[in-house]
């Protein structure tokens, strides 16, 4: 990889020193996630000292965000307000401005060590006009996604907050080129991006189908067509039913909707193989609905608590980033740019080729969104055929 043109702006640390116990779940996360990245490419230019001042200034209601990690007489903590600053800026070739494999090259090359919880990158071609490309690596230490959409928004607030004119900066003349990270996938294994329009989901009316299904979601909808199209091939019969990994946030939900940390957790939605062979979708969405509420039911009732141990392998996973208080309010922090934003990239699904997880990120166009999956070939195709009345298009990576 060429050597990139960049500098590194840092100020004084932004909270007062302190240290900040760490739950169960956020040691969990500690030690075994990867960090997330994200990236947003604006028309306009954010510039880097008012991005520095306005995340300083965010510190104050979220400081673990300019902290890191410790080893205590009491365990690991969060050392807030002892370290300074820093946003890298980084030149790069137009290719590589609009390329989201070279954004993931870089943060893999920057923002890898865990100095820092929260380590921001900015990228320009070095001209305000063409905009810039803001990336941002959280340590999954730090929370969830709500956890970072809830900071992400403050954090663009405070920008828009800051006054006027915002200043400029000289970066060296050199140009960058970047070596893609290549998909590491099993042989035979594709990774597919669908996307889709909300609207495209509506529910039926009870006149065609002759059934009300109440309550059930786009989510809901679109998880039991993908469970039909995989219970084809991938049929268990050594169980009677099949078991669904599902990611939920227990805020709002026995939680409090602001909760900073990692709250999110597994639940084990669990339908007969039977049902799915029928390939009816809408009756496999309603089970899952209802197993659904039945999960949150419990979980409200003691939000944190983990759950027992699954007794069978999923089948599949599901990982919905599409929530107000997620990802969709990561996609909204516009930092006063002009909405909607042209691109918000969920850089991990760059890097994530393991089978039958799906994704499910929103877009910056309000009710689009997208699903990224990685299937055998043969199973791909069968989810394709599902999947096609209701798909854009769709992207292999």
């Amino acid at each position: 990889m060429a050597e990139e043109e960049a500098i590194l702006l840092q100020v004084p640390p932004g909270a007062l020193k302190e240290l900040h116990a760490l739950t169960n779940r956020d040691l969990h996360a500690h030690e075994n996630y990867a960090p997330i990245k994200i990236a947003y490419r604006f028309n306009d230019f954010v510039t880097p000292s008012s991005l520095l001042k306005s995340w300083h200034a965010v510190l104050e209601v979220h400081p673990a965000f300019g902290g890191h990690v410790i080893n205590t007489v009491n365990g690991k903590r969060i050392e807030c307000g002892t370290i300074p600053l820093q946003l890298r800026v980084v030149r790069v070739a137009p290719a590589t401005f609009k390329n989201p494999l070279d954004w993931v090259a870089l943060a893999v090359k920057y923002c890898s060590k865990r100095d820092a919880l929260f380590q921001p990158m900015l990228l320009t071609t070095g001209r305000p006009s063409d905009g810039c490309v803001l990336v941002c690596v959280f340590d999954h230490t730090l929370g969830d996604a709500a956890t970072f959409g809830i900071f992400m928004k403050a954090w663009s607030d405070a920008y828009s907050a800051v006054p006027f004119p915002h200043d400029w900066i000289d970066l060296p003349s050199g140009v960058s080129r970047i070596t893609p990270v290549p998909k590491t996938a099993q042989d035979g294994v594709l990774v597919k991006r669908f996307h889709f329009q909300r609207a495209r989901h509506a529910l039926p009316p009870p006149s065609i189908t002759g059934v009300i299904h109440q309550g059930v979601s786009t989510n809901d909808r679109l998880m039991a067509q993908a469970a039909c199209a995989l219970a084809r091939i991938h049929r268990d019969h050594t169980a009677p039913t099949a078991r669904i990994a599902l990611m939920v946030d227990p805020r709002g939900r026995g939680l409090p909707e602001s909760y900073i940390g990692n709250a999110a957790t597994s639940v084990s939605l669990h339908i007969p193989w039977e049902m799915l062979l029928t390939g009816q979708h809408m009756d496999v969405a309603q089970h899952l609905r209802k197993e659904l509420i039945a999960r949150l039911k419990e979980l409200s009732q003691s939000p944190m608590s983990d759950a027992p141990p699954p007794t069978c392998n999923a089948f599949m996973w599901w990982n919905s980033w599409d929530t107000p208080a997620g990802g969709q309010a990561m996609a909204e922090a516009s930092f006063g740019t002009a909405m909607p934003i042209p691109q918000f990239e969920w850089l991990n699904a760059w890097q994530t080729a393991v089978p039958r997880i799906f994704i499910l990120v929103p877009t910056t166009v309000k009710g689009s969104f997208y699903i990224q999956v990685a299937l055998e070939a043969a199973i791909m195709q069968v989810l394709e055929q599902t999947w096609q009345r209701c798909m854009i298009e769709d992207m292999q990576i």
